[in-house]
């Protein structure tokens, strides 16, 4: 089996991080290592993730805090594996998210693989799903990020490590950058991930990710007009998400109160 290399960053992780640890330790895909990075935390994420007798596990503590993209870029220099997946410290793999992944990048001979991912709240409730094409091309990145990054993984055998900016949406800029060399990536038609989601960060960032995504773009070479028509669109998807999200969350209240 070939080793996978799964980087997960850490800052102030306490609440979340023991239940990701274990969700990437109880992979069907056992042959793996997790090199968690703690980001100079304030808080016990450090104590909770050395409770971990995983001779998996590689723990790097940074002296001062450098931000989740420099963070990232430290495991993915020390990463060994062939196949480099990532995981934030507040998200929830499904057991079976390694080996259904390298399944289909075997079967389908492509480099890059992403899933459709469940959404939790920061109670762990299930109130949603978000989907993504099952075929994701680098042209289809130019307009909007389809690959949440907790569930992408590639193949470092052929495609080179993409180091990330320290930038607003690194992580789509190096998906963007990885697909811009491998072309397309497979898609998990079935959700292999809970991706946790912050009511609050999810309202005041709006603003903050549609520029960050057009600033993107505007690095990656996309022209203004090309990125004024994924302005639009951004918008309106983002719109309607928000609806949509805040439906369920009043149903969610409304079937905990009764």
């Amino acid at each position: 089996m070939d080793k996978v290399s799964v980087i997960m960053p850490a800052y102030n992780s306490a609440e979340f991080i023991a239940e990701s640890i274990q969700s990437i330790l109880k992979q069907s895909y056992s042959h793996l290592e997790l090199i968690i990075i703690c980001d100079a935390p304030t808080d016990n994420t450090v104590e909770i993730a050395k409770r971990f007798g995983d001779e998996r596990i590689k723990i790097i503590e940074l002296e001062q805090n450098q931000g989740v993209s420099n963070a990232r870029n430290v495991g993915l220099n020390l990463a060994v594996g062939r196949y480099i997946a990532f995981c934030d410290a507040d998200d929830c793999w499904y057991a079976e998210k390694l080996s259904s992944q390298i399944e289909l990048l075997k079967k389908f001979n492509l480099a890059v693989c992403h899933s459709n991912c469940d959404l939790i709240n920061m109670s762990g409730f299930k109130i949603g799903t978000r989907r993504y094409p099952e075929i994701v091309t680098y042209k289809m990145m130019r307009r909007r990020n389809y690959i949440c990054n907790s569930s992408g993984l590639y193949d470092k055998d052929k495609l080179q490590v993409v180091l990330q900016h320290k930038i607003y949406h690194e992580d789509y800029l190096m998906w963007l950058e990885l697909l811009s060399d491998a072309g397309m990536s497979i898609g998990s038609k079935k959700p292999l991930l809970n991706y946790r989601i912050n009511p609050d960060g999810l309202s005041s960032n709006k603003l903050k990710s549609i520029f960050g995504t057009l600033h993107i773009q505007s690095f990656h070479g996309i022209g203004w007009f090309e990125r004024s028509i994924n302005l639009f669109l951004n918008i309106a998807s983002r719109l309607v998400n928000l609806i949509s999200f805040s439906r369920r969350q009043d149903v969610s209240e409304d079937n905990s109160k009764g």
